[in-house]
């Protein structure tokens, strides 16, 4: 007991609990100290094998009241998901929310989520973090997209569905009018280009090459008129800014993976099927438009809009196993691309070649 009091900061725990009071530490500052009801105590004890007391020492104390992460702290320690085994862990993590620039009241949602998923905390904060971050990206890039835009104004006349109408400025302010900002080209868009994987040592295009349409509706549509305004806006982009060839990659990778959503062939093997056969004979334009599809479908459009922007001689499609994806030459250097594929997600383009 004597030793447990010599202690300032054990001093002020203990008065706090026994008597409902909160001393002054010192004249220059005041420490803050966790208070929490009987249950909770019991809660805390039961999860971190110590009393309330005992969690944290002085040093831990000192940095939680001068780095204001009391409030944090105090959600963390009794939360229902995201849970340490260690009072350290809690602070660092603590710590990593204050870093990431956002609040924990935006971050929980996401941070539960992920955690649900199997994620630990601190991977489950970098996925929620990386969302939230692209989240505010993009808001900012259709803010960057007023209605004195060209394309908004020609758009507008056309009295498309909502739905079409939405998905083409959001496509238009994300992937193609984002290249207008230099901050945009040397950091976000920057073309990652990454070393070879397993199983693509070299291009296969001349002999596994799929098929998809490229030309239009026999008849002039609305949508037509909208997909043709957006590829004009694409290209005058490419040549003003000069984009180069893997820039370009990145661009109609963007197009691809803005337009639709993922269809799992698992899920319907015979809706995977009639997609590929959509992505074969359906018009360009209602490709565009179509709501989800395999991975056939979002290299047709990527691959289209490609000969579009002057990659005609350079860009292939290709098919491995059941899988469709790109195939690119770059000054005189073969690369892999795969829009929307997670396996590689984080390259827009990859090298093909042995792995040593």
């Amino acid at each position: 007991m004597f030793k447990f009091l010599s202690s300032p900061f054990s001093y002020l725990l203990l008065c706090h609990f026994a008597f409902g009071a909160i001393p002054n530490y010192s004249s220059s500052s005041d420490t803050q100290v966790f208070h929490f009801a009987a249950s909770e105590q019991g809660k805390i004890k039961k999860r971190y094998h110590k009393k309330i007391e005992n969690l944290f020492d002085e040093q831990q104390l000192q940095l939680i009241n001068n780095q204001n992460k009391h409030d944090i702290i105090k959600k963390l320690l009794l939360h229902e998901y995201i849970i340490f085994n260690e009072p350290q862990l809690v602070i660092d993590f603590a710590d990593s929310i204050q870093g990431s620039g956002f609040s924990f009241i935006r971050l929980e949602k996401h941070l539960i989520k992920k955690k649900k998923n199997g994620l630990t905390p601190f991977k489950a904060l970098d996925k929620a973090n990386k969302k939230l971050k692209n989240e505010e990206w993009t808001r900012k890039q259709h803010y960057n997209v007023n209605t004195g835009h060209t394309l908004l104004k020609n758009i507008n006349e056309l009295n498309l569905s909502l739905d079409d109408h939405d998905k083409i400025v959001h496509v238009y302010a994300v992937c193609i009018n984002s290249w207008r900002d230099p901050e945009n080209r040397q950091g976000r868009l920057k073309p990652k280009i990454c070393e070879p994987v397993k199983h693509y040592k070299k291009p296969r295009h001349d002999k596994h090459a799929p098929k998809v349409r490229q030309s239009f509706s026999h008849n002039a549509s609305k949508k037509s008129h909208a997909y043709n305004y957006l590829v004009q806006e694409a290209w005058s982009v490419a040549q003003d800014f000069g984009l180069s060839s893997a820039e370009k990659v990145v661009m109609i990778k963007c197009v691809a993976e803005k337009s639709l959503k993922f269809f799992e062939p698992l899920h319907s093997p015979l809706k995977s099927l009639s997609k590929i056969h959509k992505a074969r004979t359906r018009s360009v334009e209602n490709e565009f438009f179509s709501h989800s599809g395999v991975c056939l479908n979002f290299a047709g459009i990527a691959y289209n809009l490609g000969e579009k922007l002057g990659l005609e001689n350079s860009i292939h499609l290709a098919d491995r196993h059941l899988h469709s994806y790109l195939e690119v030459e770059i000054d005189g250097e073969w690369y892999h691309s795969h829009p929307f594929n997670s396996n590689h997600k984080s390259c827009d383009l990859t090298r093909f070649g042995t792995i040593d």
